[in-house]
C-alpha cells in the first residue's frame, strides 16, 4: 500500500477503523500527522470517525494508544 501512496498513485485511503491500518502508536501517527499529508493523502477510518478532510479527531490519539496496547 505503502508503494501506491509514494507513487503517488492514491488521493484517499480509505479503512473501517485505526486498527485496520496498524496498531503501533508512533506509526500511526507518523502516517496520519507526516506521511500522508506530505504525499496529499486524505485518510478515513470510517468507524473511528476520523477523516484528515475535516481536520484533527481528538480521539483518535487516545484510540491509538489503546490499539497499542492491545497487541
Amino acid at each position: 500500500m505503502m508503494k501506491y501512496v509514494e507513487d503517488y498513485s492514491v488521493s484517499t485511503l480509505i479503512v473501517k477503523d485505526l486498527s485496520r491500518l496498524g496498531r503501533e502508536y508512533f506509526y500511526m501517527g507518523r502516517l496520519q500527522d507526516f506521511i500522508f499529508p506530505a504525499y496529499d493523502v486524505r485518510f478515513i477510518a470510517i468507524n473511528d470517525d476520523v477523516d484528515s478532510a475535516k481536520g484533527e479527531n481528538d480521539f483518535a490519539v487516545f484510540k491509538n494508544v489503546f490499539n497499542d496496547t492491545l497487541s
